[in-house]
């Protein structure tokens, strides 16, 4: 087994970082400190000339620091998002003002003085370098919640109902997003405002550039184990589930059941994160797989490779995708895609932000119509997708793109064409042949924006699977704020990839009896777990939940045994 499969393996098996407290350094590496705001008449009037919201930014003349915006929603780095037109109040001087929209649209800047009565008027136009509604680009974002005065998780304070509504509308049209999903979450004594929210809501919202739909982040955490080296023991009043991930025995894990009404399963189990005293650890996130299936839903697994039951849901055929990036820092593609794929299972990649926007986190489709739950499934289920923060990607490999499979008789040469094309500079695009790099392109600057472009023979001699690649420069984290190369507008660290291209050799498909002997491993752990820390009501409960890894780790034997 090779050092990579180790290492993974070796890998904890931990409740999801989403429940961490947020340290005041984090928050503000994230947030840049603004300005003081003045109060007073407007005296600063924003116009975007096609009506539609955008992103701006505002610093002093020669300074670095962005100045606060009150009646817009603070974003990361100093950005905020507007509506298509704001009259503003800031302190007379002369500025810098930046804009921009969505990943696809070039940073503008405008100079100009601002006086202390009379109103400086700027108008803004977004001029792409590439045009996603050209080649029927759509852009989703499979996962995020609301919460109110919590700055701490979104990264802005949310007072009210109606900013929270007025965020969604406004921060959907800034970042040219096509379609969201609203996943609907509990946990105790948390404020979730976009719990609130009604189909109806969601309707409504979605009458603008930006379709809004339905969800639900399905999730389990077990009980919670007393560390008696802690310095005080907790008290029966509190709270089971703590933001001390160390304190949580086990997790399931976490699954985004897209599409499916609120309400029609819960959102949370387990002892770990419900608020009913006699909860157990016996219903397993199958079940709200299942039904959310049979309900014509998308069954995405969120936050990386965490929880017991990742494993027994890809190899059981019970996902459409794999989250990633979305929220925590749970992994990287060579620690979560890879394995699976080298494994012989078809991923896809998918991801979304989670708490808030903190980034342009989302899932790339094609739909010549506006985008429904119907058609992002059909296409993500398919494999025809590929997920960004910036960069937009271009990949064939001869007649192939993402999710089709190229059938070789023997193998051969095939001609790999691909383009990257971001406002930052992304530094590298990468060719992955099961998980390898097989070549590398660098990005170069093309007028307002960067560029990377391939074109290259590869020889197959083995089945599995090619992708595309922009690898994060610096360890991804939602709450980061880099500068310099390989980091987007947001300060966080770029990346980008395609699902896969699947190529079989007369007739056989990967099957790499390393990762799946990493597979089984991990399994092992995972059902070992579960025997020491679940809590279950009777025998039959806990054998009901041992019998999905058993059946797993079957399944994965098989997969060791030769084939003609």
């Amino acid at each position: 087994m090779g050092l990579w499969a180790l290492a993974w393996i070796l890998v904890p098996l931990r409740a999801h970082e989403d429940t961490k407290p947020v340290s005041s350094r984090e928050l503000g590496l994230a947030d840049a400190s603004s300005q003081p705001a003045v109060v007073g008449a407007p005296n600063l009037s924003l116009n975007w000339k096609d009506g539609r919201g955008g992103l701006i930014r505002v610093t002093r003349h020669g300074g670095t620091e962005a100045v606060a915006l009150p009646g817009l929603f603070e974003r990361p780095a100093g950005w905020h998002s507007m509506p298509g037109t704001a009259d503003l109040v800031i302190p007379a001087g002369d500025y810098l003002v930046e804009s921009t929209r969505g990943m696809g649209v070039a940073i503008r800047r405008d100079r100009v003085g601002v006086g202390p009565a009379q109103v400086t008027r700027v108008f803004l136009e977004a001029v792409p370098f590439v045009d996603p509604s050209a080649t029927s680009l759509r852009a989703v974002n499979t996962h995020l919640h609301l919460l109110l005065r919590s700055r701490l998780k979104m990264g802005v304070d949310l007072v009210s109902r109606a900013q929270a509504d007025a965020y969604l509308r406004t921060v959907g049209e800034s970042d040219d997003l096509d379609l969201v999903y609203v996943s609907y979450l509990t946990q105790p004594g948390v404020d979730i405002v976009s719990n609130d929210y009604t189909a109806d809501d969601l309707r409504a919202f979605s009458l603008g550039v930006t379709r809004f739909v339905d969800g639900i982040e399905h999730r389990h955490g077990g009980v919670r184990v007393i560390d008696p080296s802690s310095p005080r023991l907790p008290t029966g009043k509190e709270a089971i589930y703590t933001q001390d991930n160390s304190r949580v025995a086990m997790s399931y894990g976490h699954v985004l059941l897209l599409g499916l009404g609120r309400h029609r399963v819960s959102a949370s189990l387990g002892p770990g994160m419900s608020d009913t005293p006699d909860a157990t650890d016996g219903t397993p996130l199958r079940d709200g797989m299942r039904q959310t299936r049979d309900e014509g839903g998308a069954v995405v697994w969120c936050h990386g490779s965490q929880g017991a039951e990742w494993i027994p849901s890809w190899v059981g055929g019970w996902l459409h995708a794999q989250n990633i990036y979305d929220g925590g820092t749970e992994g990287t593609f060579e620690t979560v895609h890879y394995p699976l794929l080298n494994a012989g299972l078809r991923v896809p990649f998918s991801t979304g932000s989670d708490w808030g926007v903190w980034d342009f986190s989302r899932v790339m489709v094609e739909s010549r119509e506006p985008l429904t739950h119907a058609g992002f499934l059909q296409e993500l289920a398919a494999g025809r997708s590929y997920i960004t923060n910036e960069p937009f990607l271009e990949f064939t490999v001869e007649h192939a793109r993402a999710g089709d499979t190229l059938a070789l008789a023997a193998g051969r040469a095939v001609r790999v064409r691909a383009r990257a094309m971001g406002r930052s500079d992304f530094i590298r695009l990468q060719l992955v042949y099961n998980g390898r790099v097989v070549h590398e392109a660098p990005a170069r600057r093309s007028g307002a924006h960067h560029q990377a472009e391939m074109e290259v023979d590869v020889v197959l001699d083995e089945p599995g699977w090619l992708a595309l690649r922009v690898p994060p420069e610096k360890p991804y984290t939602i709450r980061s704020r880099y500068t310099g190369p390989g980091i987007n507008v947001f300060g966080k660290a770029i990346f980008a990839h395609t699902s896969p291209v699947y190529v079989t050799i007369a007739g056989r498909g990967r099957s790499d009896r390393a990762a799946v002997e990493a597979l089984s491993v991990r399994l092992e752990a995972a059902l070992a777990e579960i025997d020491q820390h679940g809590r279950f009501r009777d025998q039959r409960e806990r054998d009901s939940l041992r019998r999905l890894h058993l059946e797993t780790r079957e399944n994965l034997r098989a997969r060791l045994e030769p084939r003609d």
